[in-house]
C-alpha cells in the first residue's frame, strides 16, 4: 500500500512538473544524463531551485520554455540583463496538485511554509536543501521600472527534457519586463518647444504596456491587471487647457486604428482647474480599458492633452514637465511608480542632478525690449506699442500678440513705455525647427508698431523689426532705441499769431478810413 501511494505521489509530481515548465521562460535546452526511473531518495532534502532573474524590454522575445536545466550564458536571450535586488518567497504547497493560487502551505518548511531571499549582482538566488515537493515562487518586490513576474510553480525533482530521468537542481528563469514612460511636446519625438504665453501647445505621454497586462485563467476567463494609471503634475507656470485623448499604440508609437479609448468606459479622468496654475492630470484605465488595450495588441498607451504658458512663466529658461506610471498586475503585485527620467538617481537621492539624464520635455518662452527716447536721448514715457508676428499684420494692424502685462498678473496687447522709456514684450516664442527638436538657439522676428505717441511727439511711420532669442529679454539687451521727433507747431485758433494778424488788419483798415476822411476834407475845402 505504501509503495502504491509513493508511485501515486511521484506521478502527481511529474504532472505538476510538466505544468510548471509551461510557466517558465527561456530559449535554450541543456542535456541531462539519464537517471533512474524513480527519484533518488537520497536527494530528498538535498535538492535546490535556483532563480535567475533577468530584465527584458519585451518578454515575448524570451524564446522557448525552460526545461529546468541551467542555461549557458551565450544562450540567454539577447538584451536580457541580470536584475539585482528582487525579493522572492518560495512556499512549499501542502498538496502537490494545488493550483498556483493556493495559500495552503506545508508548515514544516521554512517559516509557516515559506522561505525568502533576494537576487545578487548576477540576478541569481539559490534555495538549497529542499525536500521533494511542489513550490510556489512569488516575486514580493520589484525594482523601479520593472513589471513583476507572475507567481509560478516548480516541482522538485523535475522530469528531464528526454523524459527518462530527473533534475534535482532546478534552474528557473522568470523574466521581468521593463516598464517605461516617456513624454513629448507638440509631436513625437520632439522634446523641446518655445511658445508664446496664452497659446495652446500639446503634450503626448507614451507609456509601455506589459505583456502580462491580462492573464488567461484555467477556465479560459481573462483577469485584467488591477491598476494602470498615468498621471502628470503640471508646473505652476502652465495652465491646463484640456483636449484629452487616450489611445493604444504600437512599439514604434504608431497609434492603432480604432484604438481610441472612451472616457468613463475605458478610463477615468481627473483634470486640473482650467483657470488655475499647475495641478494634476490623471488617467486611470478601467478593467474594460485594460482588456481593450491588451486585445488590440498594444505595446504603448498614449495620452494627449494641451496646456498654455501663463503669466508667471520665466523667460529664457526651460520649463520641464514629466509624467508617472503606476502599475499593479493581475496577481495584485505592484511595481514602484515609473517616471520620465528627471536627472536624479532613484536609488540614491543624495546624488546631484545630472542634466544628461533628464529626459523630460520642456517648453521655453522669451522676451524683447526697446527704448523710447527723443532726439536728445531723453527717455520718453507713455508711448504705446503693439507687436505682431509678421510685417503684413503689423501694417494692417491685425492679429496683435498678447504678452505678459507690466504687473505680471495677466496679458495685454498694448505695452506702454515706462519712466525709463523701456517697452517690454514678455512671453514670446523664439527659435525654429532643427531636426527633430525646436532649435532654441535661433531667433524669431517680430514687428512693433507705435499706436500712440507721447504728447508733442510724432508717431512712427513704419513698423520696426525686432528679434527674440533666449537672451533678448535680459537687462542689458535692448533690441532697438526708437527716437521720436517733436511735432511741428502750427498757429492755434485764438492764439498769439491770430491776434497779431487781426490787429494788423484792423490797423490797415483804420489807416484806410483815416486817409479816406482826409481826402474828403481836402475836396470840401
Amino acid at each position: 500500500m505504501v509503495k502504491k501511494n509513493f508511485f501515486k505521489k511521484v506521478t502527481t509530481m511529474v504532472l505538476a512538473s510538466v505544468m510548471a515548465i509551461g510557466m517558465l521562460s527561456t530559449n535554450a535546452f541543456a542535456t541531462t544524463v539519464p537517471q533512474a526511473a524513480l527519484p533518488d531518495p537520497a536527494r530528498n532534502g538535498n535538492s535546490s531551485i535556483t532563480i535567475h532573474k533577468y530584465l527584458m524590454d519585451d518578454i515575448t522575445d524570451a524564446g522557448r520554455p525552460s526545461d529546468g536545466n541551467e542555461v549557458a550564458g551565450d544562450k540567454i536571450p539577447a538584451g536580457a540583463k541580470p536584475l539585482k535586488g528582487v525579493t522572492f518567497n518560495i512556499s512549499k504547497l501542502a498538496k502537490d496538485t494545488d493550483p498556483v493560487t493556493s495559500t495552503d502551505y506545508d508548515t514544516n518548511f521554512g517559516t509557516n511554509g515559506t522561505s525568502k531571499g533576494t537576487t545578487d549582482d548576477n540576478g541569481t538566488l539559490p534555495f538549497n536543501n529542499l525536500p521533494f515537493g511542489t513550490y510556489k515562487i512569488q516575486e514580493t518586490n520589484s525594482v523601479t521600472g520593472v513589471s513583476p513576474a507572475a507567481p509560478f510553480l516548480v516541482s522538485v525533482p523535475m522530469t528531464n527534457p528526454t523524459g527518462d530521468g530527473w533534475i534535482y537542481d532546478v534552474h528557473v528563469y522568470p523574466k521581468n519586463e521593463k516598464l517605461a514612460i516617456d513624454k513629448f511636446v507638440v509631436e513625437i519625438p520632439n522634446k523641446d518647444h518655445t511658445a508664446t504665453v496664452g497659446k495652446d501647445h500639446e503634450w503626448i505621454i507614451s507609456s509601455t504596456v506589459p505583456t502580462n497586462m491580462v492573464v488567461e485563467n484555467e477556465d479560459k476567463s481573462i483577469t485584467a491587471s488591477k491598476k494602470y494609471t498615468i498621471s502628470d503634475t503640471l508646473d505652476t507656470q502652465l495652465t491646463y487647457v484640456g483636449n484629452v485623448k487616450v489611445c493604444a499604440a504600437g512599439k514604434d508609437n504608431t497609434e492603432i486604428a480604432n484604438g481610441t479609448l472612451v472616457l468613463n468606459d475605458d478610463y477615468k479622468l481627473t483634470e486640473p482647474d482650467k483657470s488655475g496654475k499647475g495641478g494634476k492630470l490623471e488617467v486611470a484605465l478601467t478593467e474594460a480599458g485594460i482588456k481593450k488595450v491588451a486585445a488590440l495588441g498594444a505595446k504603448k498607451v498614449h495620452v494627449h492633452f494641451t496646456t498654455k504658458l501663463n503669466e508667471t512663466a520665466k523667460l529664457g529658461v526651460a520649463i520641464p514637465n514629466g509624467a508617472k506610471l503606476e502599475y499593479t498586475n493581475a496577481q495584485d503585485q505592484s511595481t514602484a511608480p515609473v517616471i520620465v527620467p528627471d536627472g536624479m538617481d532613484p536609488t540614491d537621492p543624495n546624488k546631484p542632478y545630472d542634466p544628461t539624464k533628464d529626459e523630460r520635455p520642456e517648453v521655453h518662452t522669451g522676451g524683447v525690449k526697446i527704448k523710447k527716447t527723443d532726439d536728445k536721448g531723453t527717455a520718453l514715457k507713455g508711448a504705446e506699442f503693439k507687436i505682431y508676428a509678421s510685417e503684413k499684420d503689423a501694417k494692417a494692424g491685425t492679429n496683435p500678440i498678447s504678452v505678459i502685462n507690466s504687473a505680471g498678473n495677466g496679458f495685454t496687447d498694448t505695452v506702454i513705455s515706462d519712466d525709463n522709456g523701456l517697452v517690454k514684450f514678455n512671453g514670446l516664442a523664439y527659435g525654429g525647427i532643427k531636426g527633430e527638436d525646436f532649435d532654441t538657439t535661433n531667433q524669431t522676428s517680430y514687428w512693433i508698431v507705435e499706436t500712440k505717441a507721447p504728447t508733442g511727439y510724432r508717431l512712427l511711420e513704419n513698423p520696426v523689426e525686432v528679434k527674440v532669442s533666449a537672451t533678448s529679454h535680459l537687462e542689458d539687451a535692448i533690441a532697438k532705441t526708437i527716437v521720436n521727433n517733436k511735432n511741428i507747431i502750427l498757429p492755434r485758433t485764438g492764439g498769439m499769431g491770430t491776434v497779431m494778424f487781426t490787429a494788423s488788419g484792423l490797423a490797415l483798415i483804420l489807416l484806410a478810413v483815416l486817409m479816406s476822411l482826409k481826402a474828403r476834407r481836402k475836396v470840401q475845402q
